[in-house]
């Protein structure tokens, strides 16, 4: 048996958009035989508003917020929950203040089940704003080394990659890796970020099962690779 394993953003769609009309269409028809699971880092209204319901009730398991919030026949199970202290919600308020990044968007610590979203620029940028940040990033690589400086830091926490602008965070172990031993069988997994301290790297790390890794630029190189097993 093969379990067919989904990022969601970058990989079922492009980046922070939603999916194209024609692939949704043939991706149900593909999938409808065939053991669909989802692992995402956003929250399932996220995914929903990306993927559409259908897809998404597609899926044996949709694994959101890294696998900290499992929703299976539609129910929840949450893991992994946290508060922050005081020290590290003033961590992030500092970076927010004196980060040289011009461009404050708001919305820059989005909490989630089990997992936290950090921007400097903000989650309500304007795509146009993302690709000013991103273009920046490329050249700074500020998101690595706000990265390296949390986890130093906090050594509770990890700290991965995610998008176009922002660290996904959560609970050191908390990530991706976890859903992976709960997806039967033969795995064969899609991800736009499985190098080396990308959001995927994790699942990819954590093998046990895992058949094929195929790392992917949206969905049109997922579509291409899907059409040869039709």
């Amino acid at each position: 048996m093969i379990s067919w394993v989904f990022d969601v953003d970058g990989v079922l769609t492009d980046t922070n958009t939603t999916i194209d009309f024609e692939f949704q269409q043939w991706f149900l028809n593909w999938a409808k035989d065939r053991q669909i699971y989802l692992v995402t880092g956003s929250q399932k209204e996220k995914t929903i508003y990306q993927i559409g319901q259908e897809i998404f009730d597609l899926a044996e398991i949709s694994f959101n917020c890294l696998g900290n919030s499992r929703w299976e026949k539609g129910q929840e199970t949450r893991v992994n929950q946290f508060e922050l202290t005081a020290e590290e919600w003033a961590w992030f308020e500092n970076k927010i203040s004196t980060s040289p990044f011009p461009i404050r968007a708001g919305r820059h610590v989005e909490l989630r089940p089990g997992c936290l979203n950090f921007s400097i620029l903000g989650r309500d940028a304007t795509p146009e704003q993302r690709a000013v940040y991103k273009k920046y990033d490329s050249v700074e690589h500020e998101r690595g080394k706000l990265k390296e400086e949390f986890e130093e830091r906090f050594p509770r926490f990890e700290a991965y990659i995610g998008g176009d602008i922002s660290l996904d965070i959560c609970l050191l172990g908390a990530n991706k890796g976890q859903c992976n031993v709960l997806i039967p069988g033969t795995k064969y997994f899609f991800g736009d970020r499985c190098y080396p301290g990308g959001i995927d790297e994790p699942f990819v790390k954590n093998s046990q099962g895992l058949d094929r890794v195929y790392q992917v630029y949206g969905y049109k190189d997922t579509w291409k690779i899907l059409k040869d097993f039709t």
